[in-house]
């Protein structure tokens, strides 16, 4: 049963925490807005804001997490030149989960007398700025990606030209799931040439790299990728990109082809199986990498691994202490990056910006944050206030 918005977001920020703090509301084509004081862990009366586990155990409220989110956007605002494609892919699911959440949230918050001028009205009114800024900031970054490497994004412009608005219902693996799957020993090694080709056979993109066996098509399935998205023994990056063709296949508007083709190969659930099946062995991996940091250079795939199941609704990434994680690796630029020059090898082109902040990281450590916000002030989304383990 579903708690009245404004019941529920009494009870949000009983369970997360103080007050809120505000910026004033930007431009979308004017001066580049800056956080004020509050947006650096004050509280909107000056004072630090309820936070990040101490000794005591606390847990970020919701203020917390708004101030984080809106750094890591004023980030991408004030770096847009530099921003590539990945790191705004990124920045466009941000969008689409804080557009999820205003469209889900009942409007009389904001109208009715009552509520209008409450903490909580305030955190939606925050969230609104945030969403503003989001969109201006990948505005402006998309000439700059297409002037750097004008083939490039014309084969995948599709991936990053509007917010990922993926309407997944909020739901759990389950423990029964999950006894079923075991952790892979070993990681098979990520081929970005294999899923880049597979992505670009969905949206039908055309390039100059474009090679002349691909279909150009929009919302080709072929065997070949078929047998890449479905292969068993996957694990890293190459599992969170066989769920990514999925969900892009959602957003360009392929669900039904997917169907269409998993039915003729015996899967009758269709996209939905298949992404149940690929979070759970997802979640696995997450669960081994949280147990151990995760050390800096598995950071950028743990965010990965979140992104892409808690857009679809899996709640079994959306932890508290997991939360505290990604707020404890946000630098005080508010980008997500490195802290020391390191040599292992990295699986995914990863472009480094100013101050140690790399692109891609960024991009995802501000996905996860404007996913936990929607999480937290969307009572649909179930968001468990109590133990940090799943039940």
């Amino acid at each position: 049963m579903r708690l009245p918005t404004a019941m529920w977001l009494v009870f949000a920020g009983l369970a997360f925490g103080g007050g809120y703090s505000s910026r004033s509301a930007s431009s979308s084509d004017g001066e580049v807005p800056r956080n004020d004081s509050s947006a650096h862990g004050g509280g909107s009366d000056g004072t630090r804001s309820e936070g990040r586990a101490g000794p005591q155990g606390n847990f970020a409220g919701i203020s917390e997490v708004l101030d984080a989110l809106e750094k890591a956007v004023v980030f991408f605002l004030e770096s847009y030149h530099d921003i590539n494609l990945d790191g705004l892919y990124g920045l466009r699911v941000a969008e689409g989960q804080l557009t999820l959440l205003l469209d889900g949230v009942d409007h009389s918050v904001n109208t009715s007398s009552s509520t209008r001028h409450s903490p909580h009205s305030q955190a939606l009114s925050r969230v609104h700025t945030i969403l503003q800024d989001a969109r201006t900031a990948g505005n402006w970054s998309l000439p700059r990606i297409r002037e750097r490497d004008p083939g490039y994004f014309k084969e995948f412009k599709d991936v990053v030209s509007r917010p990922y608005v993926i309407r997944g219902y909020s739901r759990e693996l389950g423990d029964h799931v999950l006894t079923r799957e075991r952790p892979a020993t070993k990681r098979e090694m990520f081929s970005e040439t294999r899923s880049d080709r597979c992505m670009q056979e969905m949206m039908g993109s055309t390039g100059p790299r474009q090679d002349p066996n691909i279909h150009t098509t929009r919302c080709t399935v072929t065997d070949e990728c078929w047998r890449f998205v479905t292969a068993d023994g996957a694990t890293g990056y190459t599992i969170t990109h066989q769920l990514l063709w999925t969900i892009l296949g959602e957003h360009v508007g392929c669900k039904e082809n997917i169907n269409a083709f998993a039915s003729r190969e015996g899967v009758w659930e269709g996209v939905e199986s298949i992404q149940q099946h690929l979070c759970t062995k997802i979640l696995r991996e997450a669960e081994v990498l949280a147990s151990s940091g995760p050390p800096e250079p598995e950071q950028d795939l743990f965010l990965e691994q979140g992104v892409v199941c808690g857009m679809l609704g899996f709640r079994d990434f959306i932890r508290r202490d997991w939360l505290q994680k990604v707020l404890s690796w946000q630098r005080p630029e508010g980008c997500f990056g490195i802290s020391h020059h390191r040599t292992a090898r990295r699986l995914l082109v990863e472009k480094l910006l100013r101050d140690g902040c790399l692109s891609h990281k960024s991009g995802l450590g501000t996905a996860m944050l404007a996913m936990y916000v929607r999480y937290m002030l969307d009572p649909d989304m179930g968001f468990r206030t109590g133990d940090t383990e799943r039940r």
